[in-house]
């Protein structure tokens, strides 16, 4: 039967066997800390490489977003400029129109040969001249001689 080899031709005692545990023991923590330490560093190198490759890629992807976004608004922008000199333009000739349509003489014109209408004669006029409650002279002096009156 074989021997182990720390026991090389001694006995076999608890003392022996608990140095074994230990030694195992120790080795198991050793390993244990050098994997902790390994995991570690390596958390250590991705926090590195997030902080120095990540977010200076994520912050250049976001500047090109913004300044994309910036040039589309740009366009919109102008658009909308010109359509607004436009506009201003189209107003300037409709006020235009609108004056050279209402001139009074376009109008007397108009009524005489398209509606038939004339300048009123002296006979044609009558002057009406209201009272103190918005009635016309007529009106007033008929209530008065009915006895309507106030």
């Amino acid at each position: 039967m074989a021997v182990p080899q720390e026991n090389r031709g001694r006995a076999w005692s608890p003392e022996i066997w608990e140095r074994g545990d230990e030694r195992e023991r120790e080795i198991r923590r050793r390993e244990i800390r050098r994997r902790r330490q390994m995991r570690r560093r390596a958390a250590i190198r991705r926090r590195r490489f997030i902080a120095l490759v990540v977010v200076p890629v994520l912050l250049m992807l976001g500047n090109v977003y913004v300044h994309t976004i910036l040039s589309r608004l740009d366009v919109r922008v102008q658009d909308l400029r010109q359509q607004q000199a436009r506009m201003q333009a189209q107003g300037e000739k409709l006020d235009v129109r609108v004056a050279r349509l209402s001139r009074p003489q376009r109008i007397r014109t108009l009524a005489r040969t398209e509606l038939g209408m004339r300048d009123p004669g002296g006979t044609d006029m009558k002057v009406y001249v209201t009272g103190k409650n918005g009635e016309d002279g007529e009106n007033a002096q008929q209530k008065k001689d009915a006895g309507g009156g106030r």
